[in-house]
């Protein structure tokens, strides 16, 4: 058995999947799951299968209520929406040295280093897909690593520690600007959004007459975005700096859209899966980001502003999915 404890907030496809490989592991995990019905199944036996193979396991799960401290290590994967309020559970069972490692998608490290202090405060790129089939069953849809990052340069020992935790999930990598990689993952999950438009997987997407377009144009902006807030984007090794931007823009949009092509074409977007569960989706806190960090930093970005409107539209029922979408934004193209 392993010394630290870890707490897992969010018993979804990633924060899931991740609590059911520590515990076999051997490590003491504690899962905080608000969904009666899934905490209930994973307190029975959570199923895990897809690319990596099938196993099945109970797990230790608490309502966000029942949470107790103090807390040693917490790994952050509930939705971008639900943050604030985590932070306001966590707050009062944190120690000094306790460590908030952020799965979530978006960029959500600058709100839990203003809560809790930069040195708390990690970042993880999930490179792995997964998507939640029923209560107790979580099923992993592609292979990936993690690669992870402190705020604090002076974090380099509690980065290491958390190396080692993570590297029993998958393959973990450590990076000295993971902002530039979570910018770098955020425009990855931008141009998955556009799927959702169609209602077509990823690969079925992408093929559609002037979606390549779209999707370019919504990178674009987040790299305007990104240049205009000073961020690096990392890619292939290599720190790419602001002014470099128009020179490479298309080769950083091609990489990506070979990325999704190769390891995300037969899945369908969380976005799209949310709005057929008729749940809220995380689009204010993906393409949503770049457009309000666009307007303060005034850039326009109206190719994701558009993406954002409409699939509001869709979570509405104001709007059904098909290629009209993609037409009307492919009219605001420059």
């Amino acid at each position: 058995m392993f010394k630290r404890s870890i707490t897992v907030f969010g018993g979804g496809a990633v924060g899931g999947i991740t609590a059911a490989y520590l515990v076999k592991a051997g490590f003491n995990v504690t899962v905080v799951e608000q969904w009666k019905e899934h905490l209930e199944a994973m307190r029975k036996s959570l199923l895990v299968d897809g690319c990596r193979g099938q196993f099945e396991m109970p797990l230790a799960v608490v309502a966000p209520e029942e949470l107790q401290g103090p807390l040693d290590v917490v790994l952050l994967a509930v939705k971008a929406a639900g943050t604030q309020n985590v932070l306001h559970i966590l707050k009062p069972l944190l120690t000094e040295n306790t460590i908030i490692v952020t799965l979530q998608n978006g960029i959500s490290e600058d709100v839990i280093a203003a809560a809790v202090g930069p040195h708390r405060t990690m970042g993880c790129v999930v490179g792995w897909g997964a998507t939640s089939v029923k209560p107790g069953h979580l099923t992993q849809t592609s292979r990936g690593m993690f690669v992870l990052g402190s705020l604090d340069p002076e974090n380099a020992k509690s980065v290491k520690d958390i190396q080692k935790i993570l590297s029993h999930v998958c393959e973990c990598r450590t990076t000295d600007n993971i902002i530039g990689l979570r910018w770098l993952k955020l425009l990855g999950n931008c141009s998955i959004a556009t799927a959702t438009l169609l209602g077509k997987t990823i690969g079925e997407a992408i093929t559609v007459e002037g979606m390549k377009q779209v999707v370019k144009a919504v990178i674009y902006e987040g790299l305007a975005v990104a240049a205009k807030s000073g961020v690096h984007i990392e890619t292939l090794n290599q720190r790419l700096t602001p002014p470099q931007y128009l020179d490479l823009k298309d080769f950083i949009a091609e990489a990506i859209i070979d990325l999704l092509k190769s390891e995300h074409k037969n899945i369908f977007p969380a976005f799209y899966q949310d709005i057929l569960k008729g749940r809220r989706s995380e689009i204010d806190y993906i393409n949503g980001y770049v457009v309000t960090r666009g307007a303060e930093l005034g850039v326009n970005t109206p190719i994701n502003e558009a993406v954002v409107g409409i699939i509001h539209e869709l979570e509405a029922k104001k709007r059904l999915v098909g290629p009209e979408n993609v037409e009307s934004i492919k009219q605001l193209l420059p």
